[in-house]
């Protein structure tokens, strides 16, 4: 079989291991999530960390480490076709965009 064409990306992520709190049984656990990008300031990360993990009964806590790492990702041309979103072209402004 041909190797097909891919659509790569190397994608940096900041991986942290954390604790969070279930609020309705008073146990915490640790977790491990991967947030996209580097973090330069503790405090977005935190941020980052709480949009993506707090739910109405898990709370984030505290963060126990953290590591940033690259992973090169990729898809078949055809597979990115039938998921990827369709933006406007590089340069062009839509309406909805000009009024933002």
């Amino acid at each position: 079989m041909a190797r097909q064409p891919q659509v790569t990306r190397t994608i940096t992520t900041t991986k942290a291991r954390i604790l969070v709190l279930n609020i309705e049984t008073g146990i915490s656990e640790e977790r491990e999530v991967s947030i996209p990008r580097e973090f330069k300031k503790m405090e977005k990360l935190r941020k980052a960390i709480e949009d993506v993990v707090n739910t109405n009964t898990v709370k984030f806590v505290h963060i126990l480490s953290t590591e940033v790492v690259e992973i090169l990702y990729g898809m078949t041309e055809q597979k990115f076709i039938e998921n990827a979103e369709i933006l406007p072209a590089r340069g062009t402004h839509t309406e909805d965009t000009d009024n933002q």
